[in-house]
């Protein structure tokens, strides 16, 4: 089964994964023999990513995968995903949590590799369609705090909805201040809205990585850099290398976040970027990351 490497996340996943909706249905009504013998088959066959959703049999897919997995005790990725129904502004964050824990006790584990918010997101809030700023003030911060819990390895969205709103969410939340020491991700966004944007001041050290790989790759001869070393070199940026809080939060962004401001203030620094740029793999992922200035 050929893999590949998913995103900046650094996780190796097989290129079909085994779905456990309600397309074919098995892992919701099928009988529990054929769930557990068609899992087996799959992670005989190489499939290493399974996914799943609280509304797929309103939590019974879950429960069998979470089943079907106990038994059969394989290293495999899981990925499960949260719908809202209409929810009140500023009671988001709380709905996405408890959403979670529910997942995590149907499936019997203590986290997830991956939380998706599954609602569409749209221009203005309606039910349970979400706007792109409600995402960013209410569900990334949310998402954020189980990250640092340790309950899911990575969270995303699923791209449903109007396609300018989720360009305009995933655009803004690109702008995003990184500090690994305390597993959070920062909307800047989020912290102009909160008047911390000016305050925080000289506490935030932001190197334009993004903009220094591009401008470096557009450079090249056509086809002299590969997406992998690309890849690889982003895997590495966002272990805390490239940004960093050179001084604790203050406390209003921690009733926001959660975040421990001590360890704030232990974030990764340049030279841990360096002694992780060691572990790049090839010359051309090494100049990609030496054209971010961090180097």
């Amino acid at each position: 089964m050929e893999k590949r490497r998913f995103g900046r996340t650094g996780l190796d996943v097989s290129l079909l994964g085994f779905g456990c909706g309600a397309v074919g249905g098995l892992m919701i009504k099928g009988e529990a023999a054929d769930q557990e013998r068609a899992v087996a088959r799959a992670l005989e066959l190489g499939i290493n990513y399974f996914d799943t959703a609280q509304m797929y049999g309103n939590g019974q897919s879950e429960i069998n995968l979470g089943k079907v997995l106990k038994a059969l005790k394989p290293d495999c990725y899981v990925g499960t995903k949260v719908r809202l129904p209409p929810t009140e502004r500023g009671r988001i964050g709380d709905a996405i949590a408890a959403a979670l824990d529910a997942s995590l006790k149907r499936l019997q584990r203590d986290s997830v590799d991956l939380y998706q918010f599954h609602n569409a997101i749209v221009d203005t809030t309606t039910g349970a369609n979400f706007s792109a700023e409600t995402v960013l003030d209410e569900v990334v911060p949310a998402l954020q705090a189980l990250e640092g819990q340790g309950k899911t390895r990575f969270y995303g969205i699923t791209a449903l909805g109007d396609t300018a709103a989720f360009k305009r969410a995933l655009e803004d939340a690109s702008a995003v201040v990184h500090n690994k020491a305390s597993s959070g991700i920062y909307s800047a966004k989020l912290l102009e809205k909160l008047g911390l944007k000016e305050k925080l001041g000289s506490k935030i050290v932001v190197v334009d990585t993004g903009a220094a790989i591009m401008e470096y790759v557009a450079a090249q001869p056509p086809g002299a850099i590969g997406l992998a070393q690309i890849s690889e070199v982003m895997v590495l940026i966002d272990k805390g290398c490239a940004v960093r809080l050179a001084a604790p939060l203050p406390d209003e962004i921690q009733n926001v976040t959660s975040y421990d401001a001590a360890a704030t203030a232990a974030s990764p620094s340049r030279d841990a970027a360096r002694e992780l740029a060691a572990n790049l793999t090839s010359d051309a992922a090494k100049k990609i990351f030496a054209a971010t200035g961090i180097s």
